[in-house]
């Protein structure tokens, strides 16, 4: 039974760590390129994600439709583009390993606005739910102090600390 309860090697936080960093980056880079993938035949980004926006309102949260229909509908201009920048650094920062922590909350707080806004719910089966899970993973086992960039600044830390 004591074998049961041994450490798991931190290596295997990479994984889930690069996974969703390049599910982020691809969904940036296909928004900002306007991919068939992100966007409505014969329109760009902006206008396809109001179109979805206004396509999930029937089944979005009850306390959310509302921010939808007065605060993002009237500017998926400005929002859109911001969005899809934001989904490529949260994407790169994931994959490089930086701001590990941070970005994994960050990622965690824009799929938690995707399933108020598409009426998900969270203890069900589905991408929200599986994503915010391995986001939780790579939180809680700092996944980026292992082969990423915050294990650099871990141990540039620890050296000054000690010194």
């Amino acid at each position: 039974m004591a074998g049961a309860f041994e450490q798991v090697p931190r290596w295997v936080l990479v994984i889930p760590r690069l996974y969703v960093g390049v599910v982020f980056w691809a969904a940036g880079a296909g928004q900002l390129a306007g991919s068939e993938e992100w966007t409505l035949p014969g329109q760009g980004w902006p206008a396809s994600m109001h179109a979805q926006i206004v396509a999930w309102i029937p089944q979005s949260a009850s306390w959310y439709s509302a921010f939808e229909t007065n605060s993002v509908l009237p500017h998926t201009d400005v929002l859109a583009p911001a969005l899809a920048m934001a989904h490529l650094v949260i994407g790169l920062a994931l994959v490089l390993g930086v701001w590990t922590r941070l970005v994994a909350v960050m990622a965690a707080l824009l799929l938690l606005n995707y399933a108020a806004a598409e009426g998900t719910a969270l203890y069900g089966a589905g991408e929200p739910s599986a994503y915010l899970a391995l986001l939780l993973v790579v939180w809680l086992g700092r996944g980026g102090e292992t082969l990423g960039v915050d294990a650099i600044l871990a141990s540039r830390r620890t050296k000054g600390g000690s010194s």
